[in-house]
Formats: C-alpha cells, sequence, structure tokens
C-alpha cells in the first residue's frame, strides 16, 4: 500500500490538473487546439492530432508534478502496460491517493488522473472526453489498471523499443494524414475511416519517427 505522509507531488499533479479543466480543442473534434498541442508535446510521439488522454497524463506529471514519467507514452493502455512493468500496478482503488492515474476498458483504452474512490465511483479529471478537460465518476468495474506512481524517483526496467505508429491516409501517394495511432487503435477504428471516406483511397503505412 502506498507509503502515508508527504505527497507534494501528488498533490501538485491534482492542483494542476484541476487548472486545466475546461480546456478544450478547437475545432471541436480534431484533436488539436493551442494546449491540446502543448499536451502532445510531453509525451514521445511526434506531431500532433491524436487521442490526447495519455497525453494529459504525461503533462500532469512533467509539468505539474515536476516529474517526467520514465514512459510517457501516448497510449493509454500502453502507459498502464508499461506502469505495471515497473511495478506500479495496486490491487485496490483504496490503495490509490489522488494524482495517481488509472485506465479505462472502454474504446482503444482511456486514461485518467485519480482523484477519489467513493461508493463504488473511481473519479477522476481526463483529458480528452467530450473533447476536453473535464471530471468524471464511474464504475470500478470499467478499470482497467490502477496505477500508483512513486512519490519519488524509483528505478523502471530499461526503455523498450516504442511500438510502431502507424498513419491512415486518403490516397496512395500520401495525401491527407486523418488518423495517428498505434496497431491496435488503427485496427479498431479502420471501419470508421472507410466510412467517412467511401469514395477515397484509404492507406495505412508506418509513420516515419
Amino acid at each position: 500500500m502506498p507509503a502515508q505522509g508527504k505527497r507534494r507531488r501528488h498533490e501538485a499533479v491534482v492542483k494542476w490538473a484541476k487548472g486545466e479543466l475546461g480546456v478544450h480543442e478547437e475545432p471541436l473534434g480534431s484533436n488539436r487546439g493551442t494546449r491540446v498541442e502543448f499536451y502532445q508535446a510531453h509525451d514521445w510521439l511526434p506531431g500532433g492530432g491524436y487521442p490526447w488522454c495519455a497525453s494529459f497524463v504525461d503533462t500532469a506529471w512533467e509539468v505539474g508534478g515536476k516529474r517526467k514519467l520514465p514512459f510517457p507514452s501516448a497510449g493509454a493502455w500502453d502507459l498502464g502496460n508499461r506502469a505495471r512493468a515497473a511495478g506500479w500496478a495496486v490491487t485496490s482503488a483504496k490503495q490509490l491517493v489522488a494524482g495517481d492515474f488509472v485506465t479505462f476498458k472502454a474504446g482503444a483504452g482511456h486514461v485518467a488522473i485519480f482523484l477519489a474512490y467513493r461508493n463504488g465511483l473511481v473519479e477522476t479529471i481526463d483529458g480528452n472526453v467530450d473533447n476536453a478537460v473535464e471530471l468524471r465518476s464511474r464504475p470500478l468495474s470499467t478499470v482497467r489498471d490502477l496505477i500508483h506512481v512513486p512519490e519519488l524517483p524509483v528505478a523502471v526496467p530499461p526503455k523498450t523499443t516504442k511500438p510502431p505508429v502507424f498513419e491512415v491516409v486518403t490516397d496512395e501517394k500520401g495525401g491527407k494524414v486523418i488518423y495517428v495511432s498505434g496497431t491496435l487503435a488503427v485496427s479498431r477504428f479502420i471501419n470508421r475511416f472507410l466510412r467517412r471516406h467511401p469514395e477515397t483511397p484509404i492507406r495505412i503505412r508506418k509513420k516515419r519517427r
């Protein structure tokens, strides 16, 4: 169970995240905007315009908590997997403290800053919900990973090779990039891209880093 006592970094993460409430995409639905792209600049995925819930968590710790996570992934489940590999996962929501993070099972994955666990609900501050930074409460049953971030720096496994990133573009010559993400997310959403562009060839290519 997390040690009691001073949690200055966790408290700073929560304070910073609360100060971001109301930030939204510009335009809505674009995964872009001055502040959104600021968050995206704090993960290790180049560029912008992609889902940013993990980017928000990365930024909360690097900017708010003044401690960069050793694996600032742009993927929610990838962030959870790497935290598990580092030994940061706990088995009960009661073991978390405000400022930790949790991942959720929905869609291609989601991650948010943990605030509290009350009456069977996990309360969080989320980036990229309804295109904005907002407060949320969800049943514990929707949670995939419960991650307690150590207050002090600790040793983590050596950095592994970054997972491949793919771009979905609107023609074979490169055209307009309409989505950037990992293999799992691209495979989940490919039917959506085809419906949106029924008359346009769609190409998936590995993104150069």
